[in-house]
């Protein structure tokens, strides 16, 4: 739904390539609209969903925690170290398509590979690399390559995240942590230190919560 709520590259995105379809197709009327910006009926429902995930209604069976809908789409995971570990785990729990490319990578990821849950390309990223990925992460230890990945991804209209530079990339991701299937997750401007406290303070809160409902 973020998407539709706040300006950014996506919203730069649409309009290019409707812009795009319309020069190629003179006949057809394209109008695209902008983003939908605050308002109080979506805040609304955002409200109301988070209260659903507090209490269950009776006999209703608790929700699982939710995760992006990777399912069956292609992600591009370039660096097989200490963050691709954390995160790739991630990605397969939400049904994501992994190719992994990286000389070499760390023993979790291996085993992973081994496994046959994501496919392992034992190199060093070549350009062409994440053409037609639904999503990129470039995670290896060297910058200059790191922001080769990230302009690929640009180009090909695809969100990246850099894990060595948030500002760099198109897009980042989330302080998250589960508490009784409530996944909380925080966005501090790109600054890991900031979201970790607020996530805490969060966490904190919607434990206590749990508590009241439970007592």
């Amino acid at each position: 739904m973020g998407h539709w709520l706040f300006p950014g590259r996506l919203r730069t995105w649409t309009h290019e390539q409707s812009a795009a379809w319309a020069a190629a197709h003179p006949d057809a009327q394209v109008r695209v609209a902008e983003v939908i910006g605050a308002c109080d009926e979506l805040a609304h429902v955002v409200a109301d969903r988070y209260r659903e995930t507090l209490l269950d209604a009776p006999g209703r069976a608790p929700r699982l925690p939710q995760r992006p809908a990777a399912g069956g789409r292609r992600v591009v995971v370039v660096g097989g170290g200490a963050v691709s570990t954390r995160r790739v785990p991630r990605l397969l729990d939400s049904g994501a398509d992994v190719t992994l490319i990286s000389p070499t990578v760390t023993p979790v990821l291996e085993a992973l590979a081994a496994d046959g849950r994501l496919a392992w390309e034992r190199r060093g990223y070549a350009q062409g690399d994440v053409a037609g990925a639904w999503y990129v992460l470039a995670q290896t230890d060297d910058p200059r390559v790191n922001a080769l990945i990230a302009a690929e991804a640009e180009e090909g209209r695809t969100f990246c995240v850099r894990a060595d530079d948030a500002t760099g990339g198109s897009a980042w991701t989330a302080i998250t942590m589960n508490s009784d299937g409530v996944t909380v997750g925080v966005l501090g401007s790109r600054d890991p230190v900031r979201s970790r406290g607020v996530r805490d303070a969060l966490l904190a809160s919607v434990r206590s919560a749990l508590s009241r409902e439970a007592s």
